[in-house]
């Protein structure tokens, strides 16, 4: 049996952190109401061994800090191909405290092996509310002290949650994420991923939504597919023993019954969203399952391929039961794009492997992140068109209706964290697919799948490339550990790992160029045979700024002499001559 460390994450925590919905005027705690909580604490849980919640709660409770009145309670436990996943909520007098949790996982053996924790510390109950009778209570921290307030679903169709105390709304956070085996097999036509995609085109006429009107060269590009379908009385109807269609939200449209095994809409028609979707899902649910990992899908989906009044939004909801998926129709429709389907169904994955854990800026961020790797990956192995690569929905987005999303990003990690979601997920989703490229999507997919299930509240991009880093141990014996620091150190995330200098090259090789990027080292410039002959520093738009010749052996570009932007590097030699780009970041 192998051994390893237990890594314990302890994660300060802001109680109203979130960037969704924010009610304006709410009572947020001050920075010294954190201050005895257990984050500033290490806790070594190395050599315990527990089978099931009811062996690993008298650890947690022995070895983590307590107070007087406060208590952990059991929520939640998965499995997965790792081990085993507890989830523990911290109670005040009986009462769960919002957003506050132990995760503990153990592997196969029943280790544990690493433990989180976002505990709060005790503090006062707020007299006025102390005691009231509500139906779904919660404790909220407060620089005052905890409330209890009352947890309702609001009445709007953003699913939030919203916290009452007495009549005043305390706190709103989303709960909305945007962005039996079935009898027989019938056939369909459904884009392949994307209409831009599969042609290999950019958005613009005839490749353009034109109305949902039919189109000939967009129908061209359906392809017949096989998807899962129950047979009952002589009706198919696309549905599995997890995935089914219902009606959630307007336009008001029937899931599809026929009596034939045929599926061939066009864009043009609504059934046409409801196959597209349904396939893209199945699709990805059956890769998920031949990695091993079916017990990371939901075990109940609700699919509305025509949603949200006709909006141009999408969105999967967990504070439902059961989950839904929801796919609005406003610009292009969402269903239409593959991308949009398997992103929204990666958040069913991410919060089917770690429930309740979707709170804190940089852990939402991630949350997109994530889904789209998820998203990419997939549409990656449809043969995901080159003028797309580093699109994300770009069908849905990058037109008239709105900009989408890109990946592959030069942003660093802390200095371009904005606490906005749409902006911050790309500097977590840009490593993640660079780790697929450099250890291909055979190893990387499973890998990253398999970290799903070690997300908890208020994580932050570091403590979770560490936890990228641990599940890479646990699957691999840290095979690819360089390949993981490597890209987390592109984007700021880890500390990169400089290799030595070489004695001996046969190409330019710019040594330290991540350190360089961000001023805390220079670039050392080493090439192939006997020095360099000739050197040329330009920047972006074409500007000379150094033309040396000359005998080089020690070529140095110091940090302090360059300010922020794209620099190009070309060198000659004998018989030899390349150019490389390299960039200062701040």
């Amino acid at each position: 049996m192998k051994s390893f460390r237990i890594i314990v994450i302890i994660s300060a925590f802001c109680a109203f952190g979130s960037s969704y919905a924010q009610v304006p005027d709410v009572v947020q705690p001050k920075e010294e109401v954190l201050s005895e909580a257990i984050s500033s604490r290490s806790v070594n849980l190395s050599g315990y061994y527990a089978r099931d919640e009811s062996e690993i709660l008298p650890i947690l409770r022995s070895q983590l800090p307590r107070w007087e009145r406060t208590d952990l309670k059991f929520i939640a436990k998965r499995t997965s191909i790792l081990g085993t996943h507890y989830t523990f909520g911290q109670v005040l007098d009986g009462v769960l405290i919002e957003n506050a949790l132990v995760r503990a996982h153990t592997d196969l053996q029943g280790k544990v092996i690493l433990v989180q924790s976002t505990l709060f510390p005790e503090q006062t109950i707020y007299p006025d509310f102390h005691g009231q009778q509500i139906l779904e209570p919660r404790w909220i921290l407060t620089d005052q002290g905890y409330r209890k307030c009352e947890r309702v679903i609001s009445r709007d169709e953003s699913h939030s949650y919203e916290y009452y105390c007495g009549s005043q709304m305390m706190h709103r956070v989303g709960a909305t994420l945007f962005f039996m085996e079935p009898d027989t097999i019938v056939h369909a036509r459904v884009f392949n991923i994307n209409p831009l995609n599969s042609a290999n085109k950019t958005y613009g006429a005839p490749y353009s939504d034109q109305g949902d009107n039919d189109v000939a060269e967009l129908n061209a590009e359906r392809i017949w597919v096989e998807v899962p379908a129950r047979l009952d009385n002589g009706l198919f109807r696309l549905e599995t023993s997890r995935y089914f269609f219902e009606d959630i939200s307007a336009p008001n449209l029937p899931a599809i019954e026929q009596s034939s095994d045929t599926f061939d809409f066009t864009r043009a028609e609504d059934n046409f969203e409801d196959v597209n979707a349904f396939y893209h899902i199945t699709a990805f649910s059956n890769y998920v399952e031949s990695l091993g990992m079916s017990s990371q899908l939901p075990d109940t989906l609700l699919i509305d391929a025509h949603a949200f009044g006709g909006a141009d939004r999408s969105g999967f909801t967990y504070n439902v039961d059961p989950w839904t998926l929801e796919f609005g129709e406003g610009g292009v429709d969402d269903a239409e794009d593959g991308e949009v389907v398997v992103h929204e169904f990666g958040h069913a994955v991410s919060f089917s492997s770690s429930p309740n854990t979707v709170s804190g800026n940089e852990r939402r961020s991630m949350e997109e992140g994530n889904a789209d790797y998820i998203c990419k990956t997939y549409s990656y192995s449809k043969g995901n068109g080159s003028v797309h690569k580093d699109n994300i929905f770009s069908w849905d987005g990058h037109n008239e209706f709105w900009d989408g999303i890109e990946t592959n990003v030069n942003l660093q990690y802390p200095i371009h964290i904005s606490g906005n979601t749409n902006t911050d997920r790309a500097i977590w989703s840009t490593p993640l697919l660079c780790i697929r490229d450099k250890i291909g999507y055979e190893t990387a997919d499973p890998l990253i799948f398999a970290h799903l299930n070690f997300q908890t509240t208020n994580s932050t991009m570091p403590q979770m490339a560490q936890v990228l880093l641990m599940t890479d141990t646990l699957l691999h014996n840290g095979a690819h550990s360089s390949e993981i620091i490597s890209c987390f150190a592109e984007n700021g995330i880890l500390e990169s790992e400089e290799p030595e200098p070489p004695k001996e090259v046969k190409y330019l090789v710019l040594y330290n160029t991540r350190n360089f990027s961000v001023g805390k080292g220079d670039i050392r410039v080493f090439v192939p045979g006997d020095g360099i002959k000739r050197v040329v520093i330009f920047d972006a738009l074409g500007r000379v700024l150094r033309d040396d010749e000359g005998v080089f052996y020690n070529l140095l570009l110091e940090s302090q002499d360059f300010s922020k932007g794209s620099y190009f590097i070309h060198i000659e030699a004998k018989d030899y001559s390349e150019t490389r780009r390299f960039i200062k970041l701040d």
